[in-house]
């Protein structure tokens, strides 16, 4: 790293200053990088080996539910209910951090393929519904006729969604109305989530694709990177997402993908 600084001088009786140097200062941060590099492959093996006995408690939940294993009584599906929603919460938690080290080491891998955003629409509202019943909000989509097939990392493009509708319905007060449309752009497509929720104070538009960030008046958990990974899973894709909000009115993000010729 280095920072560089021009120095001037005013003379006595002259009106404009005199460039007399540069100063440049140097400072070696390979240590820093190696620090990074070492927490990055430290959190990305964390949250690897979490994650499959996480998934196998879930396998054993689903397991007590079968009647070959025994009939539960109304309380003890209750407490089977509260364990299921804790495990989800750190399956996504450990998503979070297994793809935010992958976009961290700058390694983000694509597969490629010419998909249908239909599709990927109805699976992640399918995918998303039983978080949309619990608040009793209705989940609005539109699509036009005809939307010609794209070129895309088809998983990335269906947890960015979900993503996007997962925040609208945290946001969103009860029984409110999250709508997911589909539009054909001249030069791209347009993949839109809106809500009627709280919105967003014009200070933090930026700064919630940053890593971490949380407005500071807000009441809900999470861990602050899910729209810093969907920015980047866009970019890597050749996309983007953009957000319009009004504090108090609601949000609409915009994820733009790009057309190209098959």
């Amino acid at each position: 790293m280095h920072i560089c600084v021009n120095l001037t001088i005013d003379s006595y009786g002259q009106k404009i200053a005199k460039k007399v140097g540069t100063l440049i200062l140097l400072q070696n941060i390979t240590s820093h990088k190696k620090l990074d590099i070492a927490k990055t492959n430290f959190i990305a093996s964390l949250s690897h080996n979490f994650k499959t006995p996480i998934s196998s408690s879930q396998i054993g939940l689903h397991l007590l539910r079968k009647r070959q294993t025994g009939q539960l009584n109304k309380e003890q599906r209750q407490l089977i209910d509260s364990i299921e929603e804790d495990i989800e919460k750190l399956l996504a938690i450990t998503g979070d951090l297994l793809k935010i080290s992958e976009v961290e080491s700058e390694n983000i891998q694509l597969t490629i393929t010419v998909i249908d955003l239909r599709e990927i629409i109805n699976y992640a509202v399918r995918t998303i519904r039983r978080q949309a019943a619990q608040k009793s909000i209705h989940l609005e989509v539109q699509m036009p006729p005809r939307i010609p097939k794209i070129k895309g990392d088809a998983e990335k493009i269906a947890w960015v969604l979900i993503n996007l509708i997962s925040n609208a319905i945290r946001y969103s007060d009860q029984k409110a109305t999250v709508r997911v449309r589909l539009e054909n752009g001249e030069r791209h497509i347009h993949l839109i989530v809106e809500d009627q929720g709280q919105g967003i104070a014009p200070e933090y538009k930026e700064r919630i694709f940053s890593r971490y960030f949380r407005a500071p008046d807000t009441q809900e958990k999470g861990t602050g990177l899910g729209l810093a990974i969907s920015r980047e899973f866009m970019k890597a894709q050749g996309g983007a997402i953009a957000v319009e909000s009004r504090l108090g009115e609601g949000s609409r993000f915009t994820v733009m993908l790009k057309k190209e010729r098959l």
